[in-house]
Formats: structure tokens, C-alpha cells, sequence
């Protein structure tokens, strides 16, 4: 287990990755896969307001 917040490095290194977002579980499995869930996107880069 590694815990990485650079998400450049995570896309280069790992496999698979686990998302945690204020400790709850929000995304698992491959890391191309999760890197574009839109729950992982909303939680780390936010959301647009209209």
C-alpha cells in the first residue's frame, strides 16, 4: 500500500487505486478507470456551480 496524493505519479506507477474522500471508500480498481469517475473528479478537482 502506498498513500499518494500526486495523481501524475499514481497514473505512471500503479495498477490500481483506491480513492478515499474524508475516509469513505468513493472509488476502487483500475487507475485509468478511476482517475475519470466522475465522483473522484467532483471530490478532488470540484464541481462547476450554475
Amino acid at each position: 500500500m502506498v498513500i499518494n496524493h500526486d495523481v501524475d505519479s499514481i497514473a505512471r506507477i500503479h495498477a490500481e487505486t483506491l480513492v478515499l474522500d474524508f475516509g469513505k471508500k468513493i472509488a476502487l480498481g483500475p487507475t485509468a478507470a478511476v482517475l475519470s469517475d466522475p465522483k473522484v473528479k467532483a471530490a478532488y478537482l470540484g464541481t462547476e456551480e450554475v
